[in-house]
């Protein structure tokens, strides 16, 4: 559904283990750690698939995707989070009410 790459801040030592983050990770980083995201920003982009996506994504290379950039902010306004995200363009729609 998904493809993405996430990269955390080492300024809490949080633990390596895989397993940990396979559900939300921003109620692990709440209920377990305390950690409160207090701001962040999301940056959409129509992209190229690259030809490491084909294996997860199912799709070709140079098909269109959505990729999404997020930077999230702790409550000392440290970055806590980088996440890249590329959705298949053919799977999803994206809606802004104003």
């Amino acid at each position: 559904i998904v493809y993405y790459v996430s990269y955390l801040t080492g300024k809490y030592h949080l633990p390596l283990e895989e397993s940990l983050y396979r559900d939300s990770l921003y109620r692990l980083l709440k209920e377990e750690y305390g950690i409160v995201i207090a701001r962040g920003r999301d940056t959409f982009e129509a992209v190229a698939a690259m030809e490491s996506m084909e294996k997860f994504l199912g799709i070709a290379p140079g098909a269109p995707v959505f990729k999404r950039t997020r930077r999230t902010y702790d409550q000392d306004r440290v970055i806590l989070e980088f996440t890249v995200c590329y959705y298949a363009g053919n799977k999803y729609k994206y809606s802004i009410d104003l």
